[in-house]
């Protein structure tokens, strides 16, 4: 029972001219992470190592490396079931470890996120130092089968 709300297709990304990254919420979390580095924009690289979406990260205040969605996150635009649109602050958020304070009955469409500048080379070596560490965590972990 209830409504299914497939967000595949809202993946749009962009930036304003502050420098501020605004992303819909099906886009995937690396896909944002590369879009800043192309824009010479850092603080969003941990987002390359969660596999997920903008709107699943922010649900869960999903984080890796020491870093995670609060710390980037400005304010994020949610929509209830009976069609109000609403902004959502990080404060008001209560965004905790792996969880946040507000209502299911809010479904995430966009947030923006905050950033700053620095090289596009700085950036392609601190992603491929997540990658490099997530590739040896993945491959030192036992694996069980079942």
């Amino acid at each position: 029972n209830g409504i299914v709300l497939v967000t595949k297709k809202l993946k749009k990304i962009s930036i304003d001219n502050n420098g501020v990254i605004s992303a819909q919420a099906g886009a995937t979390d690396a896909e944002v992470a590369r879009f800043a580095r192309d824009c010479e924009r850092t603080g969003l690289e941990f987002l390359l190592g969660i596999p997920g979406t903008i709107g699943g990260g922010i649900k869960m205040n999903s984080g890796a490396f020491g870093s995670e969605f609060k710390d980037i996150l400005i304010d994020v635009t949610a929509v209830n079931l009976s069609g109000e649109f609403r902004v959502f602050s990080v404060k008001e958020l209560g965004m905790e470890y792996r969880k946040i304070g507000i209502s299911n009955e809010w479904i995430f469409c966009k947030a923006r996120f905050k950033s700053s500048s620095d090289s596009k080379e700085n950036i392609d070596n601190k992603m491929k130092q997540i990658l490099r560490l997530r590739k040896n965590y993945v491959f030192q972990k036992p694996h069980h089968l079942f």
